[in-house]
């Protein structure tokens, strides 16, 4: 029943979207700050740099933030607009983060700001647009739920192979345990 609703693929591309941004954001976070941005190094005087607690925290915060400025923003806008929204501001804070550089690192701290809003509209309001695909069959819903989280498991999965076999993973610095 639910796989002949052309909604059915259109909100699982949707909600697989928000999850994988939401998802590798959370993931390789401190990855990123730690490679590319150098926060925390050995080379840092401190040993594991106070970054990268603060920097994710600060991401959740903000995600907290925006999901409690949703009631308000389906009202004025709607749930789509809403989540075109926090796309527009995920892939403005992915555009910045790609060009960073350990010289300019500080930037990282608007760029979480901008994750942060964005996770909070994205990931709630992809995970409400499921229930226009249930509607108002929402005890029967639960395989929908069910299918787009084991699709969601796998994608992570794969993401997550594919960008640790990328070109900056392969540097031994990278790899090395000491």
């Amino acid at each position: 029943m639910w796989l002949r609703q052309p909604a059915f693929y259109i909100f699982c591309i949707c909600y697989l979207g928000v999850r994988m941004f939401n998802n590798v954001i959370a993931g390789l976070l401190p990855f990123y700050l730690v490679d590319v941005l150098e926060l925390g190094t050995k080379t840092s005087s401190t040993g594991i740099s106070f970054h990268l607690g603060l920097i994710p925290g600060i991401s959740s915060a903000l995600a907290v933030v925006s999901t409690s400025q949703l009631p308000f923003l389906y009202n004025s806008i709607g749930r789509k607009k809403t989540l075109v929204l926090g796309t527009f501001i995920a892939i403005i804070a992915q555009f910045i983060q790609y060009f960073l550089d350990p010289d300019h690192s500080w930037v990282i701290y608007i760029v979480v700001a901008l994750i942060g809003l964005a996770r909070g509209l994205v990931v709630t309001t992809g995970i409400n647009l499921i229930s226009e695909v249930v509607g108002a069959r929402g005890q029967e819903g639960a395989i929908v739920f069910g299918i787009y989280s084991f699709i969601d498991k796998y994608m992570f999965g794969i993401i997550i192979f594919l960008v640790t076999h990328t070109a900056a993973y392969s540097n031994p610095n990278t790899l090395s345990p000491d």
